[in-house]
């Protein structure tokens, strides 16, 4: 018997968990008026994933062109080409497997062969 009341106050205890959300959605009669409910949860989730405010050089700013500056200037100086020291590449591959000539050979006759093909990849 102390079984049976224990599952049953688990079933509403998860009933209740749901009932908020189903609260909201039954106020929201979705052959009525679909689009109003979703463009409110689209601005909901919008608002969460939106950058109000950046820490620049340890100053936190709050203005949206500033944000955007910054953004631009980040992902401009990310991206941008750089000159890279080949010779810090040297102690990188030192040490590692090499093909032996006829290897390398085969190697390239099959990609450039599977190339023409339509299949650029090595198996």
């Amino acid at each position: 018997m102390e079984q049976l009341r224990l599952e049953l106050d688990a079933l509403l205890a998860y009933e209740a968990e749901g009932a908020p959300l189903r609260s909201h959605i039954s106020q929201h009669d979705t052959a009525e008026n679909p689009a109003a409910f979703l463009f409110q949860v689209d601005r909901r989730q919008k608002a969460q994933h939106c950058l109000s405010k950046l820490n620049i050089n340890g100053i936190v700013s709050k203005e949206s062109k500033v944000i955007l500056k910054e953004c631009v200037s980040f992902y401009k100086d990310l991206y941008q080409e750089q000159v890279v020291d080949e010779s810090a590449f040297d102690p990188l591959f030192d040490g590692l497997p090499t093909l032996d000539p006829l290897a390398r050979y085969r190697a390239r006759a099959t990609y450039r062969l599977r190339k023409r093909r339509g299949f650029a990849t090595y198996e």
